[in-house]
């Protein structure tokens, strides 16, 4: 039976796979190709501006602040108390850790995670697909691809493993 059939007709998506980021894209992507409508989900203990634009599929966690002008992407997680200043930039399936916190005109690129307690200083700019450490500063621009620990940041060296896939640990309906 088709999930219309039953109803069914938005979703929320909350899977928050820190290490398969672009599985967890590959996965919400699917879900939509069912026609179905991704739904944000807000905690009630959330600071959200009124002028903030915050696009489908957005879980937004408890005592997390999104401030005037910021921008959430599609899938973006901004997990508890985490913050999110002015006019900053977040890319499509970011994953915020807790307690980060973005300044403002800041821009973290799609498929990236910030991590938890980390700090992204004003108008620094994180490519697409950047993992920066756990209670890390960020000071400087961060190119795309990049894992980047620290205070002052600075980028480990990429390494030749085989990238894991959601899919060889766990069986999905579509």
């Amino acid at each position: 039976m088709a999930l219309s059939q039953l109803g069914v007709r938005s979703f929320y998506f909350g899977l928050g796979m820190i290490k398969a980021m672009p599985t967890r894209w590959d996965i919400f992507q699917r879900i939509q190709a069912y026609g179905l409508t991704p739904e944000t989900l807000i905690h009630p203990m959330a600071i959200v501006d009124h002028t903030a634009i915050i696009e489908p599929g957005c879980v937004i966690g408890a005592r997390a602040v999104i401030q005037p002008f910021a921008r959430l992407g599609t899938a973006t997680i901004v997990n508890t108390g985490s913050i999110v200043e002015h006019h900053a930039c977040i890319g499509h399936n970011v994953h915020l850790a807790p307690g980060s916190i973005t300044c403002g005109n800041t821009q973290v690129g799609a498929h990236s995670l910030v991590g938890a307690g980390a700090v992204v200083l004003q108008q620094v700019l994180i490519g697409q697909q950047v993992t920066i450490g756990a209670g890390s500063v960020v000071t400087q621009t961060i190119g795309d691809g990049i894992t980047a620990v620290g205070s002052p940041i600075r980028s480990l060296p990429k390494t030749a493993s085989p990238a894991r896939s959601l899919s060889s640990h766990v069986s999905l309906p579509f």
